[in-house]
């Protein structure tokens, strides 16, 4: 999709070093290429921690999402906390310091620069030196990366996700198995023939995090203990009266809790 933006010359080699000096190897090559590589690892790395749930929870709510919720600073833990509408421009900011550290890299290193700035803005998101190492699992961040890879093989890695997530309402699981699939669809869509190898292990770097960081959430699916997706803000039994909930499960919809109230009086009227 973002080829577009770039001339087909630019989206290959990108900007700074011209085409031929590839077919000569030499030592400024090399020390331009280490310097492009060092630079789109850096600015990535910063761009990708920026969190968004962190910073918008604490402007509009004045909270740390961190201790809201399942204390993902991620969007679906924005979304089960303060609903859809922050929880969409959580995603959006993800996505865009992904879309904009991956153009930085194309300019320096082309297809190759945007991958290494791919992998480094989602290794910044999900272990921000800012935030000691504690970030969000990359979901969405991943998917802008292959957006602006290619977009059929985001078409397809997306509706498997809308599929698995609608089929199982597990969105851990979905982001699971997409992340392992993505190499494979990236490998697939490539114009360029079969991926370049450092592509390639880039792409499966990237798959691997994702699905280290959802690590629980696999255990808490096998043991059938997995939060369930909602468009509902739900509310943490921590958060609740301990009067009113002290049976509650891990997590409750609002309109569980009314009705487990409304349970609890009636169950109070007839005791009286």
């Amino acid at each position: 999709m973002f080829r577009f933006f770039f001339t087909p010359q630019a989206w290959v080699y990108g900007l700074i070093i011209a085409p031929e000096s590839y077919k000569s190897w030499s030592v400024e090559l090399t020390f331009t290429l280490i310097g492009c590589i060092l630079a789109i690892a850096a600015v990535a790395y910063f761009l990708g921690s920026v969190n968004s749930a962190i910073i918008l929870t604490r402007i509009v709510y004045g909270e740390d999402i961190r201790k809201k919720g399942s204390g993902n600073p991620g969007m679906t833990n924005v979304m089960r906390s303060y609903g859809w509408l922050p929880a969409l421009i959580t995603l959006v900011g993800d996505m865009l310091k992904c879309m904009l550290s991956m153009m930085l890299g194309t300019v320096l290193w082309g297809l190759n620069g945007a991958y290494v700035a791919g992998l480094f803005c989602i290794v910044g998101h999900v272990a921000p030196a800012i935030y000691r190492f504690k970030g969000g699992k990359g979901v969405a961040a991943s998917f802008m990366f292959i957006l602006y890879i290619d977009v059929l093989a985001f078409v397809v890695v997306g509706l498997l996700f809308i599929l698995l997530v609608w089929a199982t309402r597990y969105l851990s699981l979905g982001s699971v198995i997409c992340a392992m699939v993505m190499p494979l669809m990236l490998n697939k869509f490539d114009l360029y023939g079969n991926l370049e190898f450092i592509r390639l292990v880039i792409a499966i770097l990237i798959g691997a995090l994702v699905v280290y960081k959802h690590r629980l959430n696999i255990k808490r699916i096998m043991d059938k203990t997995e939060s369930k997706f909602t468009f509902k803000r739900t509310v943490k039994k921590t958060e609740l009266d301990e009067e009113q909930v002290e049976d509650a499960p891990a997590e409750l919809t609002e309109e569980e809790l009314k009705r487990k109230e409304i349970n609890r009086k009636k169950s109070a009227k007839k005791k009286n």
